[in-house]
């Protein structure tokens, strides 16, 4: 999770909501920096499906209203 810099935890140790994790994996494969090769590495050790892994490969408004669809669920 780190090359993602993504935290499971917030700041007491406590688990996040899944919605902000999945925001912050999709900010982190916006990294330039990372190939398709790295995203698809990471995606597989997240243990992310296809469909997942592509959904999380939009773009972060895409995946914001998502996040915004999943907490009005809730």
């Amino acid at each position: 999770m780190n090359a993602l810099n993504v935290s499971m935890l917030d700041a007491k140790g406590n688990m996040r909501d899944v919605s902000d994790i999945m925001s912050q994996i999709n900010k982190g494969l916006q990294n330039p920096n990372l190939t398709e090769q790295d995203k698809m590495y990471l995606a597989n050790a997240l243990g992310l499906d296809a469909g997942t892994f592509n959904l999380l490969r939009q773009s972060p408004e895409k995946v914001q209203a998502l996040v915004d669809k999943m907490r009005n669920l809730s």
